[in-house]
Protein backbone atom coordinates (compact mmCIF):
# COMPACT_ATOMS: atom_id res chain seq x y z
CA UNK A 1 0.00 0.00 0.00
CA UNK A 2 2.95 2.51 0.74
CA UNK A 3 4.24 1.51 -2.48
CA UNK A 4 0.93 2.06 -4.25
CA UNK A 5 0.77 5.65 -2.55
CA UNK A 6 1.77 8.52 -4.53
CA UNK A 7 2.70 10.10 -0.89
CA UNK A 8 5.85 7.55 -1.39
CA UNK A 9 6.13 7.81 -5.02
CA UNK A 10 10.05 7.50 -5.69
CA UNK A 11 10.57 6.63 -1.73
CA UNK A 12 12.27 3.79 0.05
CA UNK A 13 10.36 1.79 1.65
CA UNK A 14 11.39 -0.43 4.70
CA UNK A 15 9.19 -3.21 6.43
CA UNK A 16 10.29 -4.25 9.89
CA UNK A 17 7.77 -6.43 11.72
CA UNK A 18 7.18 -5.75 15.40
CA UNK A 19 9.05 -7.94 17.66
CA UNK A 20 8.59 -10.26 21.10
CA UNK A 21 10.81 -11.75 23.37
CA UNK A 22 10.92 -15.10 22.71
CA UNK A 23 12.34 -16.57 25.99
CA UNK A 24 9.18 -15.45 27.53
CA UNK A 25 6.77 -16.48 24.46
CA UNK A 26 7.85 -19.57 24.18
CA UNK A 27 6.32 -23.89 23.68
CA UNK A 28 7.53 -24.74 27.40
CA UNK A 29 4.84 -24.32 29.93
CA UNK A 30 1.48 -25.58 28.92
CA UNK A 31 0.68 -28.26 31.54
CA UNK A 32 1.15 -25.65 34.26
CA UNK A 33 -0.54 -23.14 32.21
CA UNK A 34 -3.57 -25.34 31.97
CA UNK A 35 -3.69 -26.07 35.30
CA UNK A 36 -3.63 -22.57 36.50
CA UNK A 37 -6.64 -21.72 34.52
CA UNK A 38 -8.44 -24.80 35.28
CA UNK A 39 -8.47 -26.30 32.26
CA UNK A 40 -10.04 -30.26 32.29
CA UNK A 41 -7.52 -33.14 31.79
CA UNK A 42 -7.57 -34.55 28.58
CA UNK A 43 -9.10 -31.96 26.56
CA UNK A 44 -8.01 -30.20 23.76
CA UNK A 45 -8.04 -26.57 23.81
CA UNK A 46 -9.21 -23.99 21.46
CA UNK A 47 -7.90 -20.29 21.82
CA UNK A 48 -10.04 -18.06 20.42
CA UNK A 49 -9.14 -13.91 19.79
CA UNK A 50 -12.69 -12.85 18.75
CA UNK A 51 -15.51 -10.65 20.88
CA UNK A 52 -18.65 -8.76 20.63
CA UNK A 53 -17.83 -5.65 21.64
CA UNK A 54 -15.73 -4.79 18.47
CA UNK A 55 -17.20 -5.57 14.62
CA UNK A 56 -13.70 -6.40 13.32
CA UNK A 57 -12.57 -8.86 15.54
CA UNK A 58 -14.88 -11.84 13.53
CA UNK A 59 -16.87 -12.63 17.29
CA UNK A 60 -20.02 -13.40 14.85
CA UNK A 61 -18.11 -16.09 12.47
CA UNK A 62 -16.53 -17.72 15.43
CA UNK A 63 -19.88 -18.63 16.62
CA UNK A 64 -21.16 -20.00 13.83
CA UNK A 65 -18.12 -21.95 13.35
CA UNK A 66 -18.38 -23.78 16.57
CA UNK A 67 -21.99 -24.16 16.32
CA UNK A 68 -21.44 -26.37 13.10
CA UNK A 69 -18.47 -28.27 14.34
CA UNK A 70 -20.85 -31.23 15.71
CA UNK A 71 -19.18 -34.56 17.42
CA UNK A 72 -15.01 -34.27 17.49
CA UNK A 73 -12.80 -36.95 18.48
CA UNK A 74 -11.79 -35.49 21.63
CA UNK A 75 -13.61 -33.32 23.98
CA UNK A 76 -13.18 -29.35 23.57
CA UNK A 77 -12.24 -26.31 25.53
CA UNK A 78 -12.75 -23.41 24.22
CA UNK A 79 -10.34 -20.40 25.92
CA UNK A 80 -11.67 -16.39 25.63
CA UNK A 81 -10.09 -13.35 26.95
CA UNK A 82 -12.25 -9.90 26.55
CA UNK A 83 -15.56 -10.56 26.57
CA UNK A 84 -17.18 -12.57 29.29
CA UNK A 85 -20.30 -14.98 28.73
CA UNK A 86 -20.80 -14.61 25.29
CA UNK A 87 -20.45 -18.50 25.06
CA UNK A 88 -22.68 -19.48 27.43
CA UNK A 89 -24.53 -21.20 24.61
CA UNK A 90 -21.84 -23.66 24.62
CA UNK A 91 -21.84 -24.69 28.14
CA UNK A 92 -22.47 -28.08 28.63
CA UNK A 93 -21.11 -29.20 25.20
CA UNK A 94 -17.80 -28.07 25.65
CA UNK A 95 -15.59 -26.45 28.66
CA UNK A 96 -15.73 -22.66 28.10
CA UNK A 97 -13.06 -20.90 30.62
CA UNK A 98 -13.82 -17.22 30.00
CA UNK A 99 -10.68 -15.15 31.38
CA UNK A 100 -12.58 -11.88 30.48
CA UNK A 101 -10.57 -8.73 30.25
CA UNK A 102 -6.78 -9.40 30.80
CA UNK A 103 -4.76 -7.16 32.42
CA UNK A 104 -2.53 -9.60 33.64
CA UNK A 105 0.29 -10.01 31.44
CA UNK A 106 1.17 -13.47 33.10
CA UNK A 107 -2.68 -14.84 32.58
CA UNK A 108 -2.56 -13.70 28.96
CA UNK A 109 1.07 -16.12 28.55
CA UNK A 110 -0.85 -18.77 29.83
CA UNK A 111 -3.67 -18.51 27.73
CA UNK A 112 -1.36 -18.77 24.66
CA UNK A 113 0.66 -22.24 26.32
CA UNK A 114 -2.28 -23.83 27.58
CA UNK A 115 -4.11 -23.43 23.71
CA UNK A 116 -3.72 -26.11 21.16
CA UNK A 117 -4.63 -23.53 18.33
CA UNK A 118 -5.55 -20.28 18.06
CA UNK A 119 -8.06 -18.44 16.08
CA UNK A 120 -8.32 -15.09 15.33
CA UNK A 121 -10.91 -14.08 12.27
CA UNK A 122 -10.07 -10.72 12.54
CA UNK A 123 -12.06 -8.53 9.83
CA UNK A 124 -9.75 -5.63 9.91
CA UNK A 125 -5.95 -5.37 11.07
CA UNK A 126 -2.98 -3.52 10.86
CA UNK A 127 -0.88 -6.23 12.35
CA UNK A 128 -2.00 -8.71 14.43
CA UNK A 129 0.28 -8.55 17.79
CA UNK A 130 -1.64 -11.91 19.06
CA UNK A 131 -1.20 -14.05 16.16
CA UNK A 132 2.64 -13.71 16.47
CA UNK A 133 2.50 -14.45 20.01
CA UNK A 134 0.60 -17.68 19.81
CA UNK A 135 3.04 -18.45 16.87
CA UNK A 136 6.20 -17.90 18.80
CA UNK A 137 3.95 -19.90 21.44
CA UNK A 138 4.15 -23.27 19.02
CA UNK A 139 0.69 -23.07 17.81
CA UNK A 140 -0.89 -22.92 14.55
CA UNK A 141 -3.01 -19.86 13.94
CA UNK A 142 -6.07 -19.63 11.90
CA UNK A 143 -6.71 -16.39 10.09
CA UNK A 144 -9.04 -15.02 7.50
CA UNK A 145 -7.91 -13.51 4.30
CA UNK A 146 -7.76 -10.05 3.40
CA UNK A 147 -6.38 -8.45 6.27
CA UNK A 148 -2.42 -8.27 7.50
CA UNK A 149 -2.84 -11.83 9.38
CA UNK A 150 -2.44 -14.31 6.71
CA UNK A 151 0.88 -12.44 5.47
CA UNK A 152 2.21 -12.30 8.90
CA UNK A 153 1.74 -15.99 9.42
CA UNK A 154 3.01 -16.56 6.05
CA UNK A 155 -0.21 -18.50 5.45
CA UNK A 156 -0.50 -21.50 4.19
CA UNK A 157 2.34 -22.96 4.46
CA UNK A 158 2.18 -22.09 8.00
CA UNK A 159 -0.64 -20.41 9.09
CA UNK A 160 -3.86 -21.40 8.17
CA UNK A 161 -6.30 -19.10 6.32
CA UNK A 162 -9.67 -19.28 5.19
CA UNK A 163 -11.75 -16.99 2.87
CA UNK A 164 -13.02 -13.61 4.58
CA UNK A 165 -15.97 -14.06 6.48
CA UNK A 166 -17.39 -17.37 5.73
CA UNK A 167 -18.08 -18.93 8.71
CA UNK A 168 -18.45 -22.82 7.08
CA UNK A 169 -14.69 -22.53 5.81
CA UNK A 170 -13.54 -21.35 9.43
CA UNK A 171 -15.56 -24.26 10.99
CA UNK A 172 -13.63 -26.82 8.32
CA UNK A 173 -10.48 -25.39 9.37
CA UNK A 174 -10.87 -25.51 13.14
CA UNK A 175 -12.10 -29.14 12.80
CA UNK A 176 -9.28 -29.91 10.67
CA UNK A 177 -6.68 -28.90 13.14
CA UNK A 178 -8.57 -30.43 15.88
CA UNK A 179 -8.74 -34.22 14.52
CA UNK A 180 -5.50 -33.97 12.68
CA UNK A 181 -2.13 -33.83 15.50
CA UNK A 182 0.21 -33.78 13.53
CA UNK A 183 -0.64 -30.84 11.37
CA UNK A 184 -1.58 -28.93 14.31
CA UNK A 185 2.29 -29.85 15.52
CA UNK A 186 3.70 -29.34 12.39
CA UNK A 187 2.40 -25.91 11.85
CA UNK A 188 3.09 -24.97 15.65
CA UNK A 189 6.56 -25.53 15.12
CA UNK A 190 6.78 -23.61 11.98
CA UNK A 191 5.26 -20.69 13.51
CA UNK A 192 7.90 -21.21 16.75
CA UNK A 193 10.48 -21.21 13.59
CA UNK A 194 9.26 -18.01 12.04
CA UNK A 195 8.86 -16.09 15.05
CA UNK A 196 12.52 -16.83 15.64
CA UNK A 197 12.95 -15.98 12.06
CA UNK A 198 10.90 -12.57 11.94
CA UNK A 199 9.63 -11.50 15.01
CA UNK A 200 12.95 -11.94 17.91
CA UNK A 201 12.58 -8.30 19.64
CA UNK A 202 16.67 -8.31 19.18
CA UNK A 203 16.11 -8.29 15.49
CA UNK A 204 13.53 -5.81 15.33
CA UNK A 205 15.72 -3.64 17.67
CA UNK A 206 18.65 -4.54 15.03
CA UNK A 207 16.83 -3.78 12.52
CA UNK A 208 15.59 -0.31 13.43
CA UNK A 209 18.71 0.93 14.54
CA UNK A 210 20.35 -0.18 11.06
CA UNK A 211 17.11 2.02 9.75
CA UNK A 212 18.46 5.02 11.76
CA UNK A 213 21.82 4.97 10.82
CA UNK A 214 21.23 4.59 6.79
CA UNK A 215 18.80 7.50 7.17
CA UNK A 216 21.33 9.32 8.86
CA UNK A 217 23.60 8.61 6.36
CA UNK A 218 21.78 9.67 3.54
CA UNK A 219 20.82 12.61 5.10
CA UNK A 220 24.72 13.96 5.54
CA UNK A 221 25.20 12.65 1.97
CA UNK A 222 23.03 15.16 0.38
CA UNK A 223 24.00 17.66 2.86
Amino acid sequence: MAEASPIARDKRVHVIPFGLDLEKFSPEGKDAARRRLGILPNRLVIGVRAFFSSPFKGFEFVVEALRGLGKLNVPITILTTHDKGQLNEFIGTHQIVDLGWVNDDSVMLDAFKAADLFVMPSTAEAFGMMAIEAMACGKPVIVFDGTSLSEITCAPEIGLSVPMGNSTALRDAIRHLVENKSERQFRGAAGRKLAEERYDDRLFARRLAELYRFVTADSRGRQ
